[in-house]
């Protein structure tokens, strides 16, 4: 059984401190990787964490929602599209 504290979920054993630090940034990952994944169906330039348009990394956050762009490109696409939707050449 886990010693834990009565306030917290944390254990207060150093082992299975690291032990749940190592189940939660293996989920991180795990997440990040599956992120990245299902963004790489969504534009066949991505690589799973540089954004498609100007090659800088995307955040962490971002990549969970499944950006392929980072926020600044990911803007200047939106207002492209709108453009587009404009003038009629994008449904």
């Amino acid at each position: 059984m886990i010693d834990t504290a009565s306030h917290h979920d944390v254990p207060t054993d150093p082992i299975d401190q690291a032990g749940l630090f190592e189940d939660r940034w293996r989920e991180a990952a795990q997440q990040r990787h599956h992120a990245a994944v299902k963004a790489s169906q969504k534009h066949p330039d991505f690589d799973g964490s540089h954004c498609v348009d100007c090659g800088i990394d995307i955040p962490a956050e971002r990549l969970k929602n499944s950006a392929v762009r980072c926020v600044e490109c990911q803007g200047d696409h939106e207002l492209e599209l709108q453009r587009l939707r404009r003038l009629g050449r994008v449904a």
